[in-house]
């Protein structure tokens, strides 16, 4: 154990620590509710996405079967390697003070006039497939990234809870019996003192 100061001084010095830790934990508890709830506000959000992902996966499969059987595979690819209109683009978001970025998708206007209806429709359940697609996958990293930093903040939160705040406690308690001793002896002493000048 390290050497504690018996000084009035340091039960100042560690109350005021103490009072800071206190401050910082309900600070950090805060933060780590925050995160909580936004973990589960991704959570909910990618559960409707996937419900939404398969409905679109499915209605593309069956608009580009029957594209194919209206058109032919052959005009499907053609139009398919002339399809540059998709973008992606990002962004900071900061929860909490934790920057997280987000993707966002965008199908640029191109020209449909020479394409097919059925490979129009095609085209267009497939790229709100794949924007599904990267949505989830986007924030399925946020959570990660959250759920890294909830146990992390867990992790300073329980040390301050149950290691270093009960450490000072401990101190002040130490601290504080030992300077009512030494005032109990000092008292002692002036009384002994006094008694042998009055005896004398």
């Amino acid at each position: 154990m390290e050497t504690i100061k018996i000084t009035r001084r340091e039960l100042r010095e560690t109350k005021r620590k103490i009072s800071a830790a206190n401050t910082g934990l309900s600070i950090l508890k805060v933060k780590k509710s925050a995160l909580i709830i936004e973990f589960f506000r991704l959570l909910d959000g990618i559960k409707s996405l996937r419900g939404e992902l398969y409905d679109y996966l499915k209605a593309a499969q069956d608009t580009l079967m029957l594209a194919e059987s209206l058109v032919g595979s052959a005009v499907i690819e053609k139009v398919a390697e002339e399809q540059s209109g998709i973008s992606l683009s990002g962004d900071i978001k900061n929860v909490m003070g934790i920057n997280i970025s987000e993707l966002y998708f965008y199908d640029k206007d191109v020209d449909f006039i020479e394409m097919p209806t059925p490979v129009y429709d095609a085209r267009k359940y497939y790229v709100k497939f794949f924007s599904f697609l990267i949505m989830i996958a986007e924030r399925e990293r946020q959570m990660k990234i959250i759920l890294k930093q909830i146990y992390d903040l867990n992790r300073r939160v329980n040390s301050l809870q149950y290691r270093i705040i009960p450490k000072w406690s401990s101190e002040i308690k130490y601290i504080s019996e030992r300077l009512e001793d030494m005032e109990r002896d000092r008292l002692v002493s002036i009384k002994f003192w006094l008694s042998k000048y009055e005896a004398d």
